[in-house]
């Protein structure tokens, strides 16, 4: 913008000093003729021409100025800017308000009082064990049926556990319609304790299939432990279990929490945009205040350059004329005021 203000100065500059010239040449030629009379009523008639060319320098510095804004402003609708705006900053508000109200709820299911992190950990270990168990405890489906493929009493093996797993918490589904508590207990007991023999015969077929038929005490006890601790993973499991408004709690929190997210993300696009439209005012501003300084400088030196102007035809026209007076209206050059609108 700089460098487009000095070339409109040094056109500004050249256009007037050509008037200038002119103003000079006038006063001549008038004053050889000794125009205006001694007794002239007006010199609006003899500086005309000048006036003219002052006023024409005006318009087309007013249209550059013009094109220049236009250029610099990027033919911005000022209304159309302050409608977005507007718009931009009730959504901010509104997606303020939805991330309230959706952190209220999230902070309503996240205060349950289960703890996830110790029920993950024995989830682990017990699917762990489910899996060593289907893996490794099928050695007494090898003796049962030793024409059956490893891999058929592994998938076997597995199945039978996982029935396992759900006998068990069938059970104790099905203990909490039971209202005696004693009752409770003998379909529990007996629910583990028939498992539970089910399990040590099979670490002990286990230990004569891996000891080619022969019972290995030490063996045979830790394929007991192995099995009783994949029953008692299975136990801890069921009482760490999460109620069904804990699970459901945990649900929420998922959907909370992507609302949470996708709201967050929105609230971040919007401000970015309300940011670059209070930006894009403060360039209009600015642009603005810098076109006003722009036309009031051009102004001021023009009227400048229109007044030096006269007092030149007024001089010019004094030294030549051959009359030797000065027309009273050449005192009063002052008066002779153009005006730039």
């Amino acid at each position: 913008m700089s460098n487009t203000n000095n070339q409109l100065e040094q056109w500004l500059n050249r256009e007037s000093d050509i008037l200038i010239q002119k103003a000079r040449h006038m006063g001549i030629e008038s004053g050889k003729t000794n125009t205006p009379p001694v007794h002239a009523p007006q010199l609006a008639p003899y500086i005309y021409p000048l006036k003219v060319g002052f006023k024409a320098i005006w318009r087309n510095l007013q249209s550059m100025l013009h094109e220049k804004k236009i250029k610099t402003l990027g033919d911005i609708d000022f209304e159309r800017q302050s409608n977005e705006a507007r718009n931009t900053d009730e959504q901010i508000r509104d997606i303020g308000n939805q991330i309230k109200v959706v952190r209220d709820k999230l902070d309503r299911v996240s205060n349950d009082g289960f703890n996830w992190m110790v029920y993950l950990i024995i989830l682990m270990v017990y699917s762990f064990l489910l899996f060593y168990e289907a893996r490794m405890n099928s050695g007494f489906l090898m003796q049962i049926a030793p024409d059956i493929s490893v891999r058929d009493a592994r998938m076997i093996s597995f199945f039978l556990y996982v029935a396992i797993t759900i006998c068990l918490m069938g059970v104790h589904y099905a203990a909490g319609f039971i209202y005696s508590r004693f009752w409770k207990k003998v379909l529990i007991v007996f629910s583990y304790g028939t498992i539970s023999l089910l399990l040590v015969g099979m670490a002990y077929l286990r230990c004569l299939y891996v000891n080619n038929g022969e019972f290995v005490l030490l063996s045979f006890i830790f394929f007991a432990i192995v099995n009783l601790a994949f029953l008692a993973a299975l136990s801890f499991l069921h009482s760490f279990s999460p109620t069904r408004l804990q699970f459901s709690n945990f649900l929420s929190r998922m959907v909370y929490s992507w609302k949470l997210d996708r709201l967050k993300s929105k609230l971040k696009r919007l401000n970015e945009k309300y940011t670059a439209h209070r930006k894009s005012g403060e360039d209009i501003v600015r642009n603005t205040q810098e076109s006003i300084h722009s036309i009031n400088h051009y102004k001021s030196l023009l009227q400048s350059k229109y007044e030096y102007c006269l007092s030149e035809f007024t001089v010019f026209n004094i030294s030549t004329r051959t009359d030797g007076i000065v027309p009273l209206i050449l005192n009063d050059i002052e008066s002779q005021k153009i005006d730039f609108e």
